[in-house]
């Protein structure tokens, strides 16, 4: 996998766990700047409760799920708060739940079923696939994407 296409298959997978759990994608972006390589912007940026804690750490693990090529290099515990972004929300959301290794563990799992998902997978399939093309889809396109990879 070229890192482009590690880029992009991390953000499109931030981006379909977004869906899947139900949570608004404004904004799929894998064009990059100085302090981010891609990022994906959803409504779950602010938490108010344990249970958008647990599906914004399921988000970030599907990205994380998506570009590595070993579980073995997915943030195992204890999670580092000095380390890069996504691991650094991973650990402050850990936090706030009060997660030990165990449960943490429990989250990952939840995370790689849902990876796993028909509905996930085909959806990452056509996000990617049009990030070949676009380095930014917004609400619309992904709008219409879902209804491609659900084959409306």
């Amino acid at each position: 996998m070229t890192d482009a296409e590690r880029i992009a298959a991390h953000e499109a997978g931030h981006a379909c766990a977004c869906v899947v759990l139900g949570v608004p994608v404004r904004l799929v972006d894998v064009a990059g700047d100085a302090t981010a390589l891609g990022r994906v912007r959803h409504g779950l940026e602010q938490i108010d409760n344990p249970d958008d804690a647990r599906k914004r750490m399921k988000i970030i693990l599907c990205g994380w799920i998506e570009s590595v090529e070993d579980w073995d290099e997915l943030p195992s515990w204890p999670l580092n708060p000095n380390a890069s972004t996504d691991e650094h929300n991973l650990a402050t959301l850990a936090d706030y739940l009060e997660l030990d290794s165990r449960s943490y563990d429990d989250v990952r799992f939840e995370a790689l079923r849902l990876t796993l998902d028909r509905d996930y997978k085909m959806l990452h399939v056509a996000i990617t696939g049009m990030l070949d093309y676009t380095p930014r889809i917004g609400p619309e396109l992904i709008g219409r994407l879902v209804g491609i990879a659900r084959g409306d």
